[in-house]
């Protein structure tokens, strides 16, 4: 199943490859995407998770969001920046 467990980037670069000559050879790099779990088992069993509320995971360095009713991990790499806004009942994640 594609999805948030593991995936791959590909970015070409030039090395040199000798300092005296000119020529330069194109080699692919390839960059891993962070990935939180290999695989869904791996995920927490804990009672946030199931309960489908946030849970911080600092083993695996991963968020778990509940969305549209799913836990979906998030790496904490792939997270720039979170904001809080509570309105009644309801707390908005940005």
């Amino acid at each position: 199943m594609p999805g948030p467990f593991c995936n791959t980037l590909v970015f070409p670069y030039k090395v040199p490859t000798n300092s005296r000559s000119n020529a330069q050879v194109e080699k692919t790099k390839v960059r891993k995407a962070p990935v939180s779990y290999r695989s869904p088992g791996q995920l927490p069993r804990e009672s946030e998770v199931r309960q489908l509320k946030i849970y911080v995971d600092r083993k695996y360095e991963t968020i778990i969001m509940p969305i549209f009713g799913v836990p979906v991990p998030f790496h904490i790499a792939t997270v720039k920046n979170i904001s809080q806004s509570v309105e009644g009942d309801y707390t908005y994640l940005r």
